[in-house]
């Protein structure tokens, strides 16, 4: 190998993830009883060769549509840095 390939490191590529989710709902539905309810949401990643799957929640709290996506967002870039670490193990690639 040459010294460039060395220094590279190995990452997971995202084209073999597959991510899922699961969102609860609680509380009164309705236009004004929108302060009572409470929202979560799972989520998971599996890496499709090896079968290593990794999930994480959403604590339950009062969000607004996009603070739920930034928080599924940035829940989705930490369970990926998780997912990449276990994938490197079970392949026995040195550097991770």
């Amino acid at each position: 190998m040459s010294k460039k390939q060395d220094k590279k490191k190995w990452r997971l590529n995202p084209a073999e993830v597959s991510m899922g989710m699961n969102g609860l709902n609680s509380g009164r539905p309705g236009q004004f009883e929108r302060k009572l309810k409470t929202t979560s949401a799972v989520v998971f990643l599996t890496h499709l060769p090896t079968g290593i799957k990794v999930e994480g929640e959403v604590p339950p709290g009062n969000y607004s549509k996009k603070e739920m996506q930034q928080k599924r967002a940035e829940l989705k870039q930490e369970l990926f840095l998780k997912l990449e670490v276990l994938v490197a193990k079970k392949l026995n690639i040195k550097g991770r």
